[in-house]
């Protein structure tokens, strides 16, 4: 046992009984109050930054125009056969009761078109227009087959529901 340790055992009790002096104590708080308020400011400016700082780039991705979108290197017939399927599948009233499902179908073209641009501007980066040219032709098949899918689903439902007559609440999907 060191010496520190001895004397602070031999003099428990006079620590014990001593009160802490409250200009000492007053002088504690204040310190660590602005300590907090401090470390709180910091915190404010740094949460400001981060939010400018997404906000500006948010601003240059969502405006950046050079880009190539993988629809408009589609040929135009190509591209205008999915805008068609698209606005179809929109303007076709479907059951309640089935949208779920069939939102799903689409929420899967979503995510095929979000897939395809990332691996359109990888080859436009590459200028490898051959796999370009691929994945154009392979982005246009799967989408196309989708969008077919959701008409035929649409439409087989549709049909069911007039065979049987069902009369249910009707709205359009989200495309």
């Amino acid at each position: 046992m060191s010496d520190f340790e001895s004397y602070l055992r031999e003099h428990k009790e006079q620590f014990n009984t001593q009160e802490v002096n409250p200009t000492i104590w007053s002088n504690i708080e204040q310190k660590t109050k602005k300590s907090h308020r401090k470390n709180r400011k910091l915190l404010w400016i740094s949460t400001c930054l981060i939010i400018l700082t997404g906000g500006a780039l948010g601003y240059l991705f969502l405006t950046k125009k050079d880009t190539p979108s993988i629809m408009a290197g589609l040929p135009s017939e190509k591209a205008k056969t999915l805008l068609i399927k698209s606005q179809k599948i929109q303007s076709i009233p479907v059951s309640n009761e089935y949208k779920n499902q069939l939102q799903l179908l689409l929420d899967q073209v979503h995510y095929l078109d979000k897939l395809y641009e990332s691996t359109f501007q990888y080859l436009h980066n590459s200028s490898n227009k051959h796999d370009m040219a691929k994945s154009q032709l392979e982005y246009y098949q799967a989408k196309s087959e989708l969008l077919d899918k959701v008409l035929f689903e649409i439409e087989k439902i549709n049909n069911n529901e007039k065979e049987f007559n069902i009369n249910s609440d009707k709205s359009r999907l989200v495309y």
